[in-house]
């Protein structure tokens, strides 16, 4: 008589519902700190970037100022109202040329988009062809008294009659809808940069 085989029956379990909310619970913390991680990285490299690109203008707009300023006897500022399509300022900082050159002007413009950026004027009194030495970076949200630092230029020798004759001259180029000048936005765009440039420029 032949035996009939006998059928064993395994228990299979599933995953209870807890343990589902354990598991669901877990890899939405995984995925929350990956992405924060990402968001934290992206936004410190974009705050490089845009470092990277004030420290660059700032140096070309120092490399542009230091060509005119070491061939400039005297310096004027000029106050007075000049405008253009897009642009104006109140004041003229002119660098008269010793050398029977084209006096040069420079000024921070208030631009159509209510930023300021430091313009080299091929006169000083006249807005026509400027050139923009900081085309993209924004020098502050608005022309503020208080950003002494915006664009200066002093005579090193404090006026003395001392030769040869040396210019101080700082630039301040910033990044990002921050307002350098601005102590109370202190906590708006965290990832806002902002470059500040002295250089000295011995006349030529």
């Amino acid at each position: 008589m032949m035996k009939r085989p006998t059928l064993t029956h395994t228990n299979r379990r599933g995953y209870t519902l807890i343990e589902l909310m354990f598991s669901i619970a877990f890899l939405s913390a995984l995925v929350l700190g990956a992405t924060l991680s990402f968001v934290n990285i992206l936004g410190l490299y974009n705050r490089a970037q845009g470092l990277t690109r004030t420290q660059s203008a700032a140096r070309d707009a120092i490399s542009v100022l230091s060509r005119d300023l070491g061939h400039t006897s005297e310096i004027e500022v000029k106050n007075g109202p000049l405008t253009t399509t897009g642009a104006s300022t109140n004041t003229v900082t002119c660098l008269k040329d010793d050398r029977g050159g084209v006096d040069r002007g420079y000024a921070l413009l208030q631009m159509s988009d209510g930023k300021a950026h430091l313009a080299r004027l091929q006169s000083c009194s006249s807005l026509n062809d400027y050139q923009l030495l900081v085309p993209s970076p924004v020098w502050s949200t608005s022309v503020s008294p208080s950003c002494t630092d915006a664009f200066t230029i002093e005579d090193a020798n404090e006026g003395k009659a001392v030769e040869p004759k040396t210019w101080k001259v700082t630039v301040r180029v910033s990044h990002g809808e921050r307002n350098p000048c601005d102590p109370d936005a202190a906590n708006t765009d965290t990832f806002a940069a902002s470059t500040v440039l002295t250089t000295h420029v011995v006349h030529q």
